[in-house]
């Protein structure tokens, strides 16, 4: 559930001698449009399929030394990245998981 509306169908108000409740009522969106923006979320924030974090490539599209040593690097520096992130959450009230790269996809889910 969205905590704004995503549609206006006026101007907010100025000021606060200005906000009365029929004019917040005639602001917000019909049922109908609200209704349609969450079938919209809900589809575009399906993560269908089997879940492929960054850098854990299924399969390898690498031919010789030099890629297998800058992924092995890549995943380093992932895992590096990883580690800060869950030491500064730990210290957070409300914690930010989703730069973490295991959360992160390796490409578009679509």
């Amino acid at each position: 559930m969205p905590n704004t509306p995503g549609t206006m169908q006026r101007p907010p108000p100025a000021g606060d001698t200005e906000a009365t409740e029929e004019l917040l009522v005639a602001t917000m969106p019909s049922p109908r449009a609200t209704g349609a923006l969450l079938g919209l979320l809900s589809v575009v924030s399906y993560e269908g399929g089997e879940p492929r974090p960054l850098g854990s490539r299924s399969q390898d599209l690498f031919v010789g030394s030099a890629p297998g040593s800058l992924l092995a690097a890549f995943r380093r520096r992932l895992r590096a990245t990883s580690e800060r992130i869950r030491a500064r959450n730990a210290a957070l009230e409300l914690p930010y998981p989703y730069l973490e790269p295991s959360v992160v996809q390796e490409s578009i889910s679509i």
